[in-house]
C-alpha cells in the first residue's frame, strides 16, 4: 500500500511541474516575447439587442409616415420581416415571441403611426 501512495504522489508532482512550466513564459529564439494582442476598443454588439439599422428603419417608418405598403416593402427591401399589431386601434392576434429582426406596426388611416422590434 505504501508503493502504491507514492508512485501517485510522484505522478502528481510530476504533473505539477508539467502544468509549472507550461505557465511560464519562454524567450524566442531572438530572446523577445511577443507582447498580447491589443483589445478591440469598439464594444461588442449584444446579441439580444436589436441592431441600429433596425431600430432606425422601425423609427423611420414612422416619422416619414409611410403608408402600411411602404412600410412593408421597406421593411422587406431591408431584410426584415413584419407584422401588423393593430388597426385603426383595433388589435390584432400576434405570437408572443420576441425576434431581433421583426418589427410591429400599429396603423391608423392606412399610415404607420407606431412600430416596435422584435
Amino acid at each position: 500500500m505504501k508503493r502504491t501512495n507514492a508512485a501517485v504522489a510522484v505522478a502528481v508532482s510530476a504533473m505539477a511541474l508539467v502544468a509549472i512550466a507550461g505557465c511560464s513564459s519562454s524567450a524566442g529564439s531572438s530572446g523577445t516575447t511577443s507582447a498580447p494582442a491589443a483589445a478591440s476598443s469598439a464594444p461588442a454588439a449584444d446579441p439580444n439587442q436589436p441592431s441600429a439599422e433596425i431600430v432606425a428603419l422601425c423609427d423611420k417608418t414612422v416619422a416619414d409616415m409611410m403608408s402600411q405598403a411602404d412600410a412593408e416593402a421597406a421593411v422587406a427591401a431591408a431584410g426584415f420581416t413584419s407584422r401588423i399589431g393593430s388597426v385603426d386601434g383595433e388589435p390584432k392576434p400576434l405570437t408572443m415571441d420576441y425576434r431581433l429582426d421583426r418589427m410591429t406596426f400599429d396603423i391608423e388611416n392606412g399610415v404607420v403611426t407606431a412600430c416596435q422590434v422584435g
